[in-house]
């Protein structure tokens, strides 16, 4: 009578350095053949991508959920900020009327747009140079009145993720 038998193709390297074989197939067989080839009998839950360590069959990890990008060009932001907030309130966040009415935020902003290469997500939306007490740029506009919190969420939202 045949079982069924999980073929493991690679073997995958995981923390702590702990070897884990990759199930590849499964598949039903007769007992003598399937020993005589290596192949280990499987409960029926087991599916190709599930671990085995000599003893028991896991599920494989989850796939990691896509991440924000951490920085991404001038150029990009430019859009995404006034696809956002409309060209005329972009040009007033980086370029006002009036540099010493801006805020010393919307100060340090405009010299880190100017010398940056890349736009920092970390900076916008988390802190501001990783000091937990400075709230990021864009939260820093919207509670002086530059834009509004639903405008900081919206440009969040349109931020890009890695591929």
């Amino acid at each position: 009578m045949n079982q069924r038998y999980a073929i493991v193709e690679f073997k995958e390297e995981s923390e702590g350095m702990r070897i884990y074989e990759v199930v590849g197939v499964t598949i039903s067989a007769d007992p003598d053949f399937a020993a005589s080839q290596g192949w280990y009998v499987c409960p029926d839950f087991v599916q190709v991508g599930y671990r085995f360590n000599e003893v028991e069959f896991f599920p494989p990890p989850d796939p990691a959920a896509p991440t924000k990008k951490i920085k991404i060009p001038k150029l990009q932001f430019l859009t995404l900020l006034s696809n956002t907030v409309g060209e005329i309130k972009t040009l007033g966040l980086l370029q006002p009327a009036d540099l010493g009415a801006a805020s010393p935020a919307q100060r340090k902003f405009i010299l880190i747009y100017q010398a940056a290469e890349q736009i920092d997500y970390r900076d916008l939306f988390e802190n501001v140079d990783g000091n937990p007490d400075v709230p990021g740029y864009a939260y820093q506009f919207a509670s002086a009145g530059f834009v509004t919190i639903e405008e900081v969420e919206a440009l969040e939202a349109a931020w890009p993720y890695n591929s």
